[in-house]
């Protein structure tokens, strides 16, 4: 082959090899395989809260375990938000890079303010919040160790006159383990539409029921009155008791009688009669006797109530004071009276706490002291009676020993 024919061979073949290699080229990438394209992305690996079953206004700690699962570094923005009852309660956000396969933990702390349900969201975004990679729904229940409660409204009577107060006794109780301060409120919504409110604080020990007595201001106008007793905890309103009475321009007449004057000692147990007769000519229904301003846990009447007093009838009721040995001097200033469905009447009385106790409360220690004493005196009287006895048969041996001698010295001389 001539020489001008090998070298157009030998471009041709170079040629070739210089078009197949930079075809490769466009193909394989630089480094001579197809790249891989970028993939950015991240997951929530992990979350979860402790404890397991949270008390309000302690620590609930909230983890959120975020993980670049793309093949890339990557920026990130995590968001943990807290919603109860609709509402925002805790909102916050991190930002942070992770290279790939690598995690990274939150674990902000909050304190639940409210009891009841609370929905905690996980996102995570990329890092200008453009597109969400991943999202989880958490709930938790916010406890107390303080109750449930109970709540109970007792009117002793139904009808009121114009410028009388209502006496009314709210029954509360604390059924938890814990005790608390809770709030109680009473509204009285009145036939005009005027609502006369009050509010107060209770401490109630845990598993303790407590009765408070009140006479409560009604609005001066005639016609049905509601009263409304509500607990709030925590600020939010747990329960409420609803009871109706009606305000009247007069009421029925009712003789009512009772001391007006008790006196009692600490540790005693007295007891006085309430009287009621009925004047009038039609029956007085569902009568049931009330005394205010005594401690209720004092108090015991029997019976509590009667179904209807007949005309021109008279019944009585006993009530049991039961004066404590802790308590002190003291005069309580009292309300006794009747209510019932067509009946309302009351009187003006004080009970004297008077002196101290007249039981003799003692010890475990003072007993052991007392008994102690009783033990000296009785092994002082023993050695007295010891001696005695001593020196009285010392002095009858001594009397015989006297007696002997004379004889002999007499026997001697016969």
């Amino acid at each position: 082959m001539k020489l001008y024919k090998k070298i157009i061979i030998a471009i041709l073949i170079i040629l070739g090899i210089i078009i197949i290699f930079n075809y490769s080229l466009s193909i394989t990438g630089k480094f001579g395989a197809i790249p891989e394209e970028k993939k950015l992305s991240g997951e929530i690996l992990n979350a979860n809260y402790e404890p397991v079953r949270p008390k309000i206004l302690e620590t609930v700690t909230v983890t959120m375990t975020a993980k670049n699962n793309g093949n890339e570094e990557n920026g990130y923005l995590a968001e943990i938000r807290m919603i109860k009852d609709a509402e925002l309660k805790y909102n916050d956000f991190f930002t942070f890079s992770l290279l790939p396969g690598n995690t990274l933990s939150f674990s902000p702390n909050y304190n639940p303010e409210d009891i009841g349900e609370y929905k905690i969201i996980f996102r995570l975004y990329n890092k200008d919040k453009s597109e969400l990679y991943d999202e989880k729904i958490l709930t938790f229940i916010a406890e107390s160790d303080a109750g449930p409660f109970d709540l109970e409204i007792d009117l002793p009577s139904h009808i009121i006159g114009l410028d009388d107060t209502l006496p009314a006794t709210i029954k509360i109780a604390n059924m938890g383990i814990r005790g608390t301060d809770i709030g109680l409120n009473l509204d009285v919504y009145c036939t005009s539409g005027k609502i006369l409110s009050k509010s107060m604080y209770i401490f109630l020990n845990g598993s303790e029921d407590v009765k408070k007595q009140f006479f409560v201001e009604t609005c001066g106008d005639v016609g049905q009155h509601s009263l409304v007793a509500s607990l709030t905890f925590y600020g939010k309103e747990l329960l409420s008791s609803k009871n109706q009475f009606y305000v009247n321009t007069t009421l029925p007449e009712v003789l009512i009688s009772s001391n007006n004057g008790i006196q009692a000692k600490p540790g005693e147990t007295t007891d006085f009669i309430i009287e009621l007769t009925n004047p009038n000519n039609f029956d007085l229904k569902n009568i049931k006797p009330f005394v205010y301003g005594i401690p209720s846990e004092w108090l015991f009447i029997k019976p509590i109530s009667y179904d209807a007093l007949k005309p021109n009838e008279s019944i009585y009721f006993t009530v049991i004071v039961n004066i404590p040995e802790t308590a002190g001097k003291k005069d309580y200033e009292t309300k006794i009276g009747v209510g019932g469905d067509n009946v309302f009447s009351k009187k003006d009385a004080i009970l004297s706490v008077t002196g101290s106790a007249t039981k003799l409360f003692v010890s475990s220690s003072s007993f052991y002291q007392v008994f102690s004493s009783w033990i000296s005196v009785i092994s002082l009287y023993a050695i007295i009676l010891l001696f005695c006895l001593y020196f009285k048969l010392k002095r009858k041996t001594q009397r015989q020993d006297k007696r002997s001698i004379l004889k002999k010295i007499k026997d001697g001389i016969t």
